[in-house]
């Protein structure tokens, strides 16, 4: 008993860290699982002489595939999710120490407005 018609899938996945080569991975692999499921509809639909255990077996090999390649684009997704969440967070730092630094030098420049000093004291006497 031989399967043929069945497409080997390979798929190597490198985590570098990059969201436009992970949106590529990610878009590959959409394109590879909408190839996969266009196959098992034409093995569904097909009369290629071969008999429905055949045709059974290559759709569940094809099935799996597709659920090997829809586990990897979750993972690039998570990936993906949490290096903007890290890039994101270390942007909030970035602005809280900017903000803090803008705090620090405009009240060194303010006295006298929220902050009198000797010459700019006014006594109120009731």
């Amino acid at each position: 008993m031989s399967i043929s018609g069945v497409s080997s899938v390979t798929i190597t996945v490198s985590s570098s860290g990059s969201s436009s080569s992970s949106a590529n991975q990610i878009a590959q692999l959409s394109k590879q699982v909408q190839k996969l499921s266009e196959e098992v509809k034409s093995l569904s639909s097909g009369s290629s002489g071969e008999t429905t255990q055949e045709v059974q077996q290559q759709e569940e090999m094809l099935q799996e595939q597709i659920q090997m390649l829809e586990a990897q684009i979750a993972q690039l997704e998570a990936q993906q999710a949490q290096s903007s969440q890290q890039s994101q967070q270390s942007s909030a730092a970035t602005t809280a120490a900017a903000a803090a630094t803008t705090t620090t030098s405009q009240s060194s420049t303010a006295n006298g407005v929220n902050n009198p000093t000797a010459e700019n004291q006014i006594n109120i006497y009731v």
